[in-house]
């Protein structure tokens, strides 16, 4: 995990604190966030949907998931997990994206593939 807390500038071999954009706060997007802002990597954590944004910047989980809620708190008072709208900006902002959109279903709950 340290290798990616921190690289270094290659010319002048300072090292710098790496950032990660993550795409989408669903269940996998928001946990995946939050785990790498508890193990001190800085988070721009972009979604559509405001309320959610809201919610997140706050401290608080728009799911349950145990642990989760005294983690992202920690996170975001920390200033380790920032969440936003603007998904360019945090794409652009960071070294690297991760994208966790969720999976289609069908109508019975089985997955989609097509």
């Amino acid at each position: 995990m340290e290798n990616l807390k921190q690289h270094t500038n290659r010319e002048s071999g300072i090292m710098a604190q790496q950032h990660i954009s993550v795409v989408e706060m669903g269940y996998v997007g928001l946990c995946t966030s939050v785990g790498f802002a508890s193990k001190g990597i800085k988070i721009l954590a972009a979604d559509k949907n405001h309320n959610k944004i809201d919610s997140i910047n706050n401290g608080l989980p728009p799911f349950y998931e145990p642990e989760l809620e005294g983690f992202l708190q920690k996170a975001t008072k920390t200033g380790y997990l920032k969440a936003m709208l603007d998904v360019r900006k945090a794409i652009l902002n960071t070294d690297v994206t991760f994208i966790t959109v969720g999976t289609p279903s069908k109508s019975d709950g089985s997955i989609d593939l097509n």
